[in-house]
């Protein structure tokens, strides 16, 4: 994961996360994470902290200037089943900020929603039935979502439930971007081409709007341009 300004870099093996500095070469921190391999890492804008999502579907956070674990700030496949036993094959998969508000989503199809800097206020979303990959605030008050079954949710953070679907012709939806026209949104699937939706309409209006020569990964925003 990079941070806003491009400047550092985290990364994580299974009992390490390791904070870089890409102007001075440094590596600034390695923080013990007790909780297993990471999968997911994401700098919170504006903060000193940094999430991370891990194999055993927990989502922490940590404070990188300081070498220090803060807290869960929830956990996935908890809630399943009555059983005390594991749930095999866990996951975080993918977190989305807007302001103080933090979204992640993991097991199950559930998206957790909290406040930042109370950890109040904290809800979950039944959003589907299978993986989401992709999470995206519109606003304060609205998230996009996008699934593996080609998918795409509008939440309303307000009355806690989905509030218009959007089905795409695409598998494996794996990244959202809001357009400066905030009327759209881009997604990138697996898929050569990138994806526009009117979400005032709530359909697809182009199943190319950029063409690539592979399969795209993934998209982002840059602080450039």
């Amino acid at each position: 994961s990079v941070d806003q300004k491009g400047t550092l870099i985290a990364f994580a093996n299974s009992n390490l996360l390791h904070i870089f500095n890409t102007q001075t070469k440094l590596l600034l921190q390695s923080i013990p994470t007790f909780e297993g391999e990471i999968e997911l890492l994401a700098f919170v804008p504006n903060s000193k902290y940094i999430v991370a999502g891990g194999k055993h579907g927990r989502v922490m956070q940590y404070r990188y200037d300081a070498s220090s674990h803060l807290s869960r700030l929830c956990s996935f496949g908890q809630n399943i089943s009555k059983s005390k036993s594991r749930v095999k094959n866990n996951y975080v998969s993918a977190f989305a900020f807007k302001n103080n508000i933090f979204a992640s989503t993991g097991y199950g199809g559930v998206i957790t929603i909290l406040k930042m800097n109370s950890y109040t206020n904290r809800y979950n979303i039944q959003a589907s039935n299978v993986r989401i990959n992709a999470l995206c605030f519109l606003d304060d008050n609205r998230l996009v979502s996008g699934s593996v079954d080609g998918g795409i949710q509008i939440h309303s953070l307000n009355k806690y439930q989905n509030i218009k679907n959007i089905s795409t012709p695409f598998i494996n939806i794996n990244s959202i971007i809001q357009m400066p026209n905030r009327r759209y949104v881009m997604i990138s699937a697996e898929s050569k081409n990138l994806v526009l939706i009117d979400l005032k309409l709530a359909k697809v209006v182009s199943t190319n709007y950029l063409t690539f020569v592979k399969n795209i990964s993934c998209i982002r925003l840059t602080a450039e341009g």
